[in-house]
């Protein structure tokens, strides 16, 4: 518990001697290398952390969180192809691990496998509607939800909450793919799915705000489709 509290106040060596004490005492070892390996993750020290991963799956063969943290580690080692292969083996686990499916629709998207992280970022948010609302970084589950093309991860799931008719959640994701520099409307051309909202008045303002943020000096001009200009406004005269 010293550990946890540490780790969640940003002390991650001084929690791993707690860990580590914990376990030198018969604390359980399984949860308690779980989280260390997490803590190493977030050091940066990706071996380490494999390391302790393993020790979890040769301990206890069917801990599908020690299978998800190992694909975590690889995932960020850039080995796509055995994470995809480890979050496998945590969901068949644990199919109700809705961490997991996020983590493999990740890996799927590094891997360009649009179809498969549609498919299981549907299955995470059917499981857990809230999972990309909140952090993870207490627990010892690895979360990963960010990606090299984070934008594009965002499209995906913009594209998710289209289709469950969520627009609110649906604007707010494309907006952070536009605001990554993701060319939200070339995409729309080419999706069947979106293409629909290509012209969406709202999709367009968020596209030209964006590009303002990005470059400081977009103009309503070179956005494609015809957006109204801004009302004029009296100046207001400051005494």
């Amino acid at each position: 518990m010293a550990g946890d509290v540490l780790r969640a106040r940003r002390f991650p060596q001084d929690a791993l001697d707690y860990y580590m004490y914990a376990m030198r005492r018969g604390g359980k070892e399984v949860p308690l290398l779980n989280k260390m390996g997490i803590t190493e993750l977030g050091l940066g020290h990706s071996q380490r952390a494999r390391t302790y991963f393993k020790e979890v799956i040769k301990l206890k063969k069917k801990d599908a969180e020690g299978w998800n943290n190992l694909g975590a580690v690889e995932y960020v080692m850039g080995e796509e192809s055995n994470a995809i292969f480890d979050y496998k083996r945590a969901i068949k686990l644990d199919k109700k691990g809705a961490s997991f499916h996020s983590n493999l629709a990740t890996a799927y998207l590094e891997d360009k496998n649009w179809s498969g992280a549609r498919r299981e970022y549907a299955i995470a948010l059917r499981l857990d509607p809230e999972i990309f609302d909140r952090s993870n970084s207490l627990g010892v589950t690895a979360r990963m939800l960010t990606t090299d093309d984070h934008a594009r991860f965002c499209y995906e799931l913009a594209r998710i909450f289209a289709v469950r008719g969520d627009d609110v959640q649906m604007l707010h994701y494309l907006t952070m793919a536009s605001e990554g520099g993701f060319d939200v409307l070339e995409a729309m051309s080419h999706d069947q799915v979106m293409e629909h909202l290509r012209k969406d008045p709202r999709v367009l303002l968020l596209v030209h705000n964006a590009r303002a943020l990005r470059t400081g000096r977009a103009s309503v001009e070179n956005v494609p489709g015809a957006l109204p200009p801004l009302s004029s406004q009296p100046e207001v005269q400051h005494e």
